[in-house]
């Protein structure tokens, strides 16, 4: 027993003599109780990270890897292996038992046991996963839930993101909000809206929020902006002009009621450029009743031309009677002109209902707005080169027939000025913002964003639904838009339809489905199945459930779909 007592007490006092013998010992034992202090606490953060590894989403196989990184980094950076390790290790040992400090110098030897302990952190991780995993996904779809919820970041943290982000605008495009998942902006590249943008969004879903940081981008970056508003909203309207004023931009109000400039449609391009744009106006069940319209009005624009009278709305309706421009060519001395008007008489009966048409708006209660011999009027062309802010403010509540007529009358004057820019070698950047389009939907806006791309046109294409473009135009119509659009901003929808359609346009994706079935006293346990499926990106019941201001962002090139929330800005 004396022995024995006195072996314990040989071993204390030699680990006290090691301790207490030199200075140096003693930092050595302490920094080795460190590093084993260190181990375990690394494996009990591996621990936690295992038991919280679904809250945390990070997987078992990360973890994995960034341990093994860290061990074959020391093994590199101290020229180790595994061999010297187990000598070092029976080194230490010895070294404690028989006061040899030697091998006490490869500390690190101990320290390096904290990526260890992450690698047994991931196999506890994996493990976790594994069990209880599928029992929690079983539990899961027993009560109902057969899709997986996402999991959003917090308000606070979704706050903090917007307070980093002072203005929309950014040198390649513009912030339209930020992501409720990654809590980071998302951008509008202009290389994206170069392949134009669709977005959809019921009354009160926050879509002009939207709509709103592509004015302001626009506004801030001095790029020329046509704004065709569809709904007339005034009060958007007078926000933008304040907003464009402040940032010193030119401004132009085109307004069907209340304050306005005037608009002159027909003030560039040939008679035959200014032909098609009246002709185009209208839908023409057989090609021979348009072809005799083309030759009517290239007539008459070309006489007008001829005698160098100002084109406009109002002096074209007043121009349209044979009789007039026989007036009017009396002092020309031109008889090739005179044999053209003589052919106009018989064509005329055939085009009845389009002179009605153009007459009726140069007489009507907005007809003035179309009188550009005085007073300041609005050409597109010029507003391009003044690089402007053009706000169209129609109003379908009080004028329904002319609003449409007008909406597709701007489409054709923009059409006209962004063929002149195909012949750039560089186009200008051009934004085009469509609002509510459906109330003037048709062929010319297609036009416009087939030839557009090329010429540099950035066309944003706004609706309440898809079933309003349906209603007006036609399914082909809303296919053809699909088509054409490559960026897709999605509020909240109220029509089933619609939701499961948009849901549709973003995709599926492979996953799997786990059905069970609960124990009951004829089964002694419960049974299940797994089988691979197609489920929806994003659900339409997700689509319909969507608060104010959030939206689903789906660029199709390339493919991505972000949860976000619009950035309010200025406007």
């Amino acid at each position: 027993m004396a022995q024995v007592h006195s072996s314990k007490h040989s071993l204390f006092d030699t680990m006290l003599e090691i301790i207490t013998g030199h200075p140096i010992n003693g930092l050595l034992f302490f920094l080795m109780l460190c590093g084993v202090f260190l181990s375990l606490v690394s494996v009990g953060v591996g621990l936690l990270l295992s038991l919280f590894i679904r809250w945390f989403r990070i997987p078992a196989l990360w973890i994995l890897i960034f341990g093994l990184v860290l061990v074959v980094s020391a093994w590199v950076i101290d020229g180790i292996s595994v061999r010297v390790l187990h000598r070092l290790n029976d080194g230490v040992f010895t070294g404690l038992l028989h006061a040899n400090l030697q091998p006490l110098q490869h500390i690190y030897v101990w320290l390096s046991a904290i990526p260890y302990g992450i690698l047994f952190s991931a196999l506890f991780s994996a493990l976790l996963q594994h069990k209880s995993g599928l029992q929690n996904e079983i539990k899961r779809v027993a009560r109902g839930k057969h899709n997986l919820t996402q999991r959003f970041i917090c308000q606070k943290r979704l706050q903090r993101g917007f307070h980093h982000i002072s203005q929309s605008a950014y040198d390649t495009g513009t912030i339209i909000g930020i992501d409720r998942v990654a809590g980071q902006p998302v951008m509008l590249t202009d290389s994206a809206a170069n392949l134009h943008t669709l977005v959809v969004g019921t009354t009160g879903s926050g879509k002009t929020t939207g709509l709103g940081n592509i004015i302001e981008s626009a506004i801030q970056r001095k790029l020329p902006l046509f704004y065709v508003d569809g709904k007339g909203d005034r009060n958007l309207a007078e926000r933008v002009a304040q907003y464009s004023k402040q940032q010193g931009r030119p401004f132009y109000l085109f307004s069907m009621v209340g304050d306005s400039v005037k608009y002159n449609p027909l003030a560039s391009g040939g008679f035959t450029s200014k032909k098609d744009r009246i002709v185009e106006l209208r839908h023409w069940s057989e090609d021979h009743y348009r072809k005799l319209a083309e030759s009517y009005l290239q007539t008459v624009f070309k006489v007008l031309e001829h005698c160098q009278i100002q084109v406009d709305l109002f002096s074209l309706a007043h121009h349209l009677e044979d009789t007039t421009l026989y007036q009017l060519t009396h002092n020309a001395k031109d008889p090739s002109l005179n044999d053209l008007i003589k052919t106009l008489k018989a064509k005329r009966p055939s085009i009845e209902s389009l002179i009605a048409e153009i007459e009726t708006i140069a007489q009507s209660e907005i007809g003035n707005l179309f009188d550009c011999s005085s007073g300041s009027v609005l050409t597109l062309r010029q507003a391009l080169e003044e690089k402007a802010i053009v706000y169209f403010c129609l109003q379908p509540l009080a004028f329904p027939a002319y609003a449409e007529t007008l909406g597709k009358l701007i489409i054709n004057d923009l059409k006209a000025l962004i063929a002149t820019q195909l012949s750039q070698e560089v186009p200008e950047k051009i934004i085009t913002i469509f609002d509510e389009f459906s109330v003037f939907a048709g062929t010319q806006i297609m036009h416009l964003i087939n030839q557009g791309r090329g010429a540099g046109v950035h066309a944003v294409l706004s609706t309440q639904s898809l079933s309003d473009v349906i209603e007006k135009g036609s399914d082909a119509l809303l296919g053809q838009i699909l088509n054409n659009t490559n960026n897709y901003l999605i509020q909240r929808q109220n029509n089933p339809d619609d939701a499961e359609t948009l849901a549709n346009i973003i995709g599926t994706k492979e996953d799997f489905v786990i059905t069970s079935q609960v124990m009951t006293q004829q089964t002694s346990s419960p049974t299940g199945s797994i089988r691979l499926t197609r489920e929806f990106i994003i659900h339409p019941d997700e689509i319909k459930r969507l608060s104010l201001g959030q939206a689903i962002f789906v660029n199709k090139q390339p493919f991505k779909v972000q949860h976000i929330q619009l950035r309010k800005g200025v406007i």
